[in-house]
């Protein structure tokens, strides 16, 4: 949508989305009631921290992860320019990426969590796969249709890392400490979009192909994280 909106002019997509923005606002004004939250008596116990045995290994998987998905989103606009520059329309080229991306993350998190559930340890595990297989095929094959195509099967791969992740991470504290760790995951993921200028800007600028290769030896890294990991492996019984 954006793309098509951008072609009216540069400014038209600011202005439709902002004017969305403030209709959300007034719904959300006019259709939610206020909660006083009440006062918790209860102590809270086993106090965690982010270097916690139940809560780094999940941190270290976000943090690659979301530098994975990072340098991906803001090197899409760049990639697209560069190896597709004959291409007309190249602003609806690349909308169409990010709602590939989208939707295939929706799908998939409605078919591995909701009609055909799997085990957290294996959404994990073959969600990584997926992203190792689409990061090398982009790098590889640099051809529009494949590039389209390795964008689904990256959002599916996202829709099954993400969720099992959170989820993981979740059922791996006590009741009182999910909020805490909720909070530490929260905190974790900005990290890729922090480091993509540093880390993987740098790489793009000598080819970008590259980069995507670069992504994929970090899903590799995790695959082994995932498996040597006894907490993440712990994720298969949750």
């Amino acid at each position: 949508m954006g793309g098509f909106l951008f072609l009216i002019s540069n400014e038209t997509p600011f202005y439709v989305f902002s004017m969305l923005a403030f209709i959300a606002a007034i719904g959300i004004y006019r259709k939610l009631d206020s909660v006083t939250k009440k006062k918790n008596t209860v102590k809270k116990l086993n106090k965690i921290n982010w270097y916690s045995s139940t809560i780094w290994p999940f941190l270290a998987f976000a943090a690659v992860l979301s530098l994975c998905q990072a340098s991906l989103l803001q090197s899409i606009g760049f990639y697209i320019t560069d190896l597709y520059s004959d291409f007309d329309n190249l602003p609806t080229l690349i909308s169409m990426t990010f709602a590939l991306l989208s939707i295939s993350t929706i799908v998939s998190q409605y078919i591995f969590t909701d009609a055909f559930p799997m085990n957290n340890f294996n959404l994990l595990l073959f969600g990584t796969l997926l992203l190792i297989f689409s990061y090398f095929t982009m790098a590889f094959y640099q051809t529009i249709s494949v590039y389209y195509l390795s964008i689904i099967v990256l959002g599916f791969g996202f829709g099954m890392t993400r969720p099992a992740l959170a989820s993981s991470l979740s059922l791996a504290q006590s009741p009182e400490n999910q909020g805490s760790a909720a909070g530490y995951l929260g905190s974790v993921i900005p990290i890729g979009h922090m480091t993509t200028p540093f880390i993987a800007m740098p790489i793009y600028s000598i080819n970008p192909a590259y980069l995507y290769y670069f992504s994929s030896v970090l899903c590799i890294t995790l695959i082994i994280f995932i498996i040597s990991q006894p907490i993440l492996k712990k994720s298969g019984s949750l």
